[in-house]
């Protein structure tokens, strides 16, 4: 059933992910370009996505941004 899932998409008009970052982009500790950057945003945003049953994928360019979509479960309780 389509109403079973719940999609969020975040779009942005960035710079893009580094193809260098790209495969560890959800991994702790990775960060680019940022002085003050932990790395752990995309980290924690996967593991609460992930507790919650669901999965998070992203599409970037080169100077055209990046895009994340998020997929939830919805509770039917």
């Amino acid at each position: 059933m389509k109403d079973s899932v719940f999609y969020l998409a975040v779009k942005d008009n960035g710079p893009g992910i580094p193809a260098a970052i790209q495969g560890q982009i959800f991994e702790p500790f990775v960060t680019h370009g940022k002085k003050a950057g932990t790395g752990l945003g995309m980290a924690i945003v996967r593991n609460i996505v992930t507790a919650h049953g669901g999965t998070i994928i992203f599409e970037t360019a080169p100077d055209q941004g990046t895009s994340f979509l998020i997929s939830l479960p919805r509770k039917t309780s």
